[in-house]
C-alpha cells in the first residue's frame, strides 16, 4: 500500500484522491437512501448517482495511474493486470453482496406485508420481474401486491445503498489512515539500475 501512496501524480497525492473518491461514493450512497421513498421515481436517484459518479471518476483513473507509477516500467503490464483483476473481482463480490442485501430486506418487507412465497417474490423483484409477478396476481389483490412490491423495492434499495455507503466510508477512511507515503530520498526503480552501473 505504501507504493501507491509513494507515487506522485503530477504533484497530487493519490492517497488523498482515492480516499476522497471513496468517501464521495459512500456519501452519494447515503444521499440516495435519504432521497428515495415509496413514491419516488427515477429523478430521486440523480443527486446520489452524481455524487457516486464523481467519486468513481476520482478513484478509477487515479488507482490505475498510481499502480503503474508504483512499479518499474518493465512491470507495468503486471500492475495493470493486477488492477483489472481486482476490479473484476470487486464487481463480482459487490454485486453478490448488494444483491443479497436487497433480496433479504425485500423478503422481510414482503413477509411483513403478508404476501405468500415472499422469498420467491423478493428474488423475482431483484431480477426485475415485478411486472411478471403482478401479471400472475389475481385482479382483486393486484393493487395490494403492487403496493407491497413497491415498498419492498424501496426497502431493498435502502439496504443495498446502506451497505455501499458503509463500504465506501470505511474504505475511504482506511486509505487515508493506513496508506503511508514512501520515505523521501528513495531512488526510483527506473533510475536505480543506472546508478548501479555508474558506481561500478
Amino acid at each position: 500500500m505504501s507504493g501507491i501512496a509513494g507515487a506522485r501524480l503530477h504533484g497530487r497525492s493519490p492517497r488523498l484522491i482515492i480516499g476522497l473518491g471513496l468517501l464521495l461514493i459512500g456519501a452519494g450512497s447515503a444521499l440516495t437512501v435519504l432521497l428515495l421513498g415509496p413514491g419516488s421515481s427515477w429523478p430521486a436517484l440523480v443527486a446520489g448517482y452524481a455524487v457516486i459518479g464523481a467519486g468513481v471518476g476520482l478513484v478509477m483513473p487515479t488507482l490505475a495511474e498510481a499502480a503503474m507509477a508504483a512499479v518499474p516500467r518493465e512491470r507495468g503490464g503486471m500492475a495493470a493486470g493486477a488492477v483489472n483483476t481486482a476490479r473484476q473481482l470487486g464487481f463480482a463480490i459487490g454485486i453478490a453482496v448488494l444483491g443479497t442485501a436487497f433480496a433479504g430486506r425485500a423478503r422481510a418487507h414482503l413477509t411483513d406485508a403478508g404476501l405468500p412465497d415472499a422469498a420467491d417474490a423478493a428474488h423475482g423483484l431483484a431480477a426485475g420481474q415485478a411486472g411478471r409477478i403482478l401479471a400472475a396476481t389475481p385482479e382483486p389483490v393486484r393493487a395490494t401486491v403492487d403496493a407491497a412490491l413497491r415498498g419492498a423495492a424501496v426497502a431493498g434499495l435502502d439496504a443495498a445503498f446502506l451497505v455501499a455507503a458503509a463500504a465506501g466510508v470505511v474504505a475511504g477512511i482506511a486509505v487515508l489512515l493506513l496508506v503511508r507515503p514512501a520515505r523521501a530520498g528513495r531512488p526510483s526503480d527506473d533510475r536505480a539500475p543506472q546508478q548501479a552501473v555508474l558506481h561500478q
